[in-house]
């Protein structure tokens, strides 16, 4: 990988925008969920499993903990969530969750097999709106899965609008160790346009020495594109950011989809940043970002050296899924919680109910609480690696491929070079005898690229 590709903030021409950048699937996970089977029950999920006990595939698994409550909506959020402040629903939620963690140590227990699990990810929804008596009975069921000194992480989303200082050395003394913040903006006018008033304040109350030194990392989420943004707001934005030192930092665009979330509408249109303005905004960060000291993973990912994600880039030890830029050795993901997403060896996607009453009512039947899911076959795998290894490295090595597949690359993907030719001659991909490499200009549609190798795309079939 070049290391000039990850240094370059350069704002991709105009006429490239309206060619290429819409708001197409970022590839968490291929097949796209929207694909996936509702036929996929109890079952299969069990067939998934055992798969995963018989496994040579190697590497560890994590556990995505899904605690999709929140008091208040925030209006740029596309995450699955719950408003209320009904917290006897929220203690009955957490009853189920923690049953269904019991059905998965059941069965492995019934398959004799001991899951190897150094990964843990607490996230929603708020999952800080748990009062202790709660939280502990989620932490006692996940250590029910794994014990404490075998993990590698232990990460928690946290809202700091609903923690205190000890709430912090709580979860520390839990064996939480990576925390992180969703900070989205600094500015009070940014804020109140979208309906998360956290003054930066807050946050230096809560991130003190001491409770820093509590934690082996933190990372901050923040959000370029935000009605009511300006340049020179941003700019202060990413200054106040940067006097926290965040191990990374998620430097990311506003996801605008209010068909799909209608809350999204009541931010008004008229307040957004130009599209100009935007990218403007987004390449000056690249740069202060880098100026700092981070290292820049993927598009829209920040590290600071000593990160373990750094590591994991230069060893291509990386992977992608939906909690972004993860590194190694966790490559299966295991769901709880309703309208969790999980992936169970290469072969299979899992995806939970998402309606809560449903959800509690198939786990208190003994049953996984499964909405859908997809086993892969093989060219969908090698679809899979080639596009995730695009997402991570920005290039993809034939010969790679090859040998762990047992295809010649060039035979197999004859359609999906040809696609890429204008790709090449916008100067977005280099094609080479031996590898795919995505240029400094193409990182914007690393997405777009990848998309070239995706056979469940209509026009890719026609």
């Amino acid at each position: 990988m070049s290391s000039t590709l990850l240094t370059d903030n350069r704002i991709p021409p105009e006429h490239l925008m309206g060619k290429y950048y819409t708001h197409e699937y970022t590839y968490n996970e291929y097949p796209h969920k929207s694909l996936w089977s509702s036929s996929f029950d109890h079952e299969d999920v069990k067939g998934a499993y055992r798969a995963l006990a018989k496994s040579d595939e190697g590497g560890s698994q994590m556990l995505f903990v899904n605690v999709p409550f929140c008091e208040h909506q925030c209006l740029f959020c596309i995450c699955y969530t719950i408003i209320t402040r009904d917290y006897p629903s929220i203690q009955r939620y957490i009853h189920s969750l923690c049953d269904e963690m019991k059905l998965y140590r059941d069965f492995c227990e019934e398959i004799s097999f001991t899951p190897d699990v150094r990964e843990i990810h607490i996230g929603g929804g708020t999952p800080t709106i748990l009062q202790r008596p709660e939280f502990d009975q989620v932490i006692d069921s996940i250590y029910s899965l794994t014990s404490r000194d075998k993990l590698l992480r232990f990460s928690l989303e946290i809202d700091p609008r609903t923690v205190t200082p000890e709430d912090l050395e709580y979860y520390a003394g839990k064996g939480i160790d990576r925390i992180s913040f969703g900070i989205q903006d600094f500015d009070p006018k940014v804020q109140r346009a979208i309906a998360r008033i956290q003054p930066v304040e807050l946050l230096e109350n809560l991130l003190t020495p001491e409770i820093r030194g509590r934690f082996v990392g933190f990372n901050f989420d923040v959000l370029c594109g935000l009605p009511r943004q300006t340049r020179e707001s941003f700019r202060k934005t990413l200054e106040l950011t940067l006097q926290f030192t965040p191990d990374r930092i998620m430097l990311m665009f506003l996801n605008y989809c209010p068909d799909a979330q209608p809350h999204q509408r009541h931010m008004k249109e008229e307040e957004f940043p130009s599209l100009e303005m935007k990218w403007e905004m987004f390449g000056e960060a690249i740069e202060r970002l880098l100026q700092a000291g981070y290292v820049r993973i993927g598009f829209d990912h920040f590290a600071l050296p000593g990160d373990d994600l750094v590591e994991a880039l230069r060893t291509k030890t990386m992977h992608w899924n939906s909690l972004g830029y993860r590194p190694a050795p966790c490559l299966d993901m295991i769901p709880f919680g309703a309208g969790s997403l999980g992936r169970i060896t290469e072969d299979y996607y899992v995806q939970n109910i998402a309606p809560i009453d449903e959800y509690q009512k198939t786990v208190a039947q003994g049953r996984f609480p499964v909405a859908k899911g997809h086993h892969l076959n093989h060219d969908e795998k090698l679809r899979q690696h080639v596009i995730k290894t695009l997402r991570c490295y920005m290039s993809v090595e034939m010969k790679e491929v090859e040998e762990k597949y047992g295809i010649e690359f060039k035979p197999y993907f004859t359609k999906e070079l040809q696609r890429l030719n204008a790709h090449v001659e916008d100067g977005l991909v280099h094609v080479t005898d031996d590898a795919i490499q995505i240029t400094p200009l193409g990182l914007t549609f690393t997405a777009q690229i990848c998309g070239a190798f995706d056979a469940h795309i209509p026009e890719n079939n026609s």
